[in-house]
């Protein structure tokens, strides 16, 4: 899945429209988690009722005013289900609600990948 700047947000590929000339556009360069980057490592857990996302290793992100994660991003099949932005000093953990989701269904049929924005070091994704 590819991110462009457009209109000063971070907007997946998909949400701009064709009109639109993408080669004018800057692409967004996504991370991807791995152990030289504890801080930024994703961890996704998921029930019945919520997919639960939370950024760090054996300590949480920082989030302060110098390095803080923005926003924490849901995407199931190419597809954003849901943005949440975070606030400074809060912690880089993010709750969907989701309902009556078939876990070992959804584990195993379809896509899923949280994607998180760090203020300092850019975009991020883990796959479930």
């Amino acid at each position: 899945m590819n991110f462009y700047l457009y209109n000063d947000k971070i907007t997946p590929e998909y949400q701009i429209p064709e009109s639109e000339n993408k080669d004018s556009l800057k692409k967004i360069t996504i991370n991807e988690v791995d152990e030289n980057h504890p801080n930024h490592n994703i961890h996704i857990s998921i029930n019945e009722n919520a997919i639960m996302v939370k950024v760090g290793d054996k300590e949480p992100h920082p989030m302060d005013d110098e390095e803080y994660i923005e926003w924490i991003m849901l995407v199931i099949d190419e597809k954003v289900v849901n943005t949440i932005a975070l606030n400074k000093n809060a912690e880089p953990t993010a709750v969907f609600m989701i309902q009556n989701v078939n876990v070992e269904e959804l584990q195993q049929n379809h896509s899923v990948y949280a994607y998180i924005f760090c203020n300092k070091t850019g975009m991020w994704r883990k796959k479930l």
